[in-house]
């Protein structure tokens, strides 16, 4: 209940930003991989590289700050009563921790419980400011899926788009930091898109907070696996390879 009226209170005013589809009503990850398929395209068809960069934010659900949080919620005007209960629902929790003979209380202070149906709609409030840290330069985009995000730019020079999405990226890393979340950008990728093979085979990179990310060949968004020429021979190999293994197993307990 709290859930759908929180839903419904951010959507009525314009709370969560048009960049995030995670867990919204009408919305849904096929709707990210869609829009970053088109703008590939459409860039591609223009002579234009798109270079995206695809973020980790280390134990995004679990590194949320509970006052941050709470200031969030009051911008949507909720009654105390309720903020008193979300502030309850993640500050001080209590948590018994057994392994083997290690039995022992843990209190944590921050973080979003796992698996409450609260939690969701919770992190999009948290993050919806994020929009507002990197749209300095109109060539720049960004999409989101819950902490699944990717920031993109085209240009008809790989370099500037790279000079770009370098730029924002790191005012996205920044922000991050300000809000108690980091990215892991060794757990980052880097990919740039182009109908042009000499672009496709160079190596590329970007310093984020003074850690290079290289570029990759492919990379994997909301489980489909996108290649820079924008081919899908290794999404088709990936999924045929997870039905075989399947098929496998059926074919086995259909001769028994």
């Amino acid at each position: 209940m709290l859930a759908n009226r929180l839903n419904w209170r951010a959507e009525r005013f314009d709370k969560i930003p048009a960049s995030q589809f995670g867990f919204r009503n009408k919305k849904s990850c096929a709707d990210n991989v869609s829009i970053l398929h088109s703008e590939i395209s459409n860039g591609s068809e223009n002579s234009k590289a798109t270079a995206a960069l695809f973020l980790d934010i280390q134990g995004a659900y679990d590194n949320v700050l509970c006052d941050f949080l709470v200031h969030r919620l009051k911008q949507l005007s909720i009654p105390p009563l309720i903020l008193q209960f979300m502030f309850n629902l993640i500050n001080k929790r209590i948590v018994n921790v057994n392994f083997g003979s290690f039995n022992e209380v843990l209190t944590i202070y921050k973080g979003l419980p796992q698996g409450c149906v609260l939690s969701p709609i919770l992190y999009s409030l948290y993050v919806s400011k994020l929009d507002h840290s990197i749209k300095l330069i109109p060539f720049v985009n960004i999409l989101q899926f819950a902490d699944d995000v990717c920031i993109f730019s085209k240009s008809l020079d790989v370099d500037t788009a790279l000079d770009y999405l370098e730029e924002e990226a790191n005012h996205a890393a920044n922000w991050f930091d300000s809000v108690g979340l980091s990215l892991a950008p060794q757990k980052s990728t880097l990919c740039v898109f182009s109908k042009n093979i000499k672009i496709r085979n160079s190596l590329y990179s970007i310093s984020i907070q003074k850690s290079l990310i290289h570029t990759q060949k492919s990379v994997k968004f909301l489980g489909i696996l996108f290649q820079n020429d924008l081919r899908w021979n290794a999404h088709v190999q990936s999924v045929k390879g997870s039905c075989q293994n399947a098929l496998k197993i059926i074919q086995y307990l259909r001769n028994t």
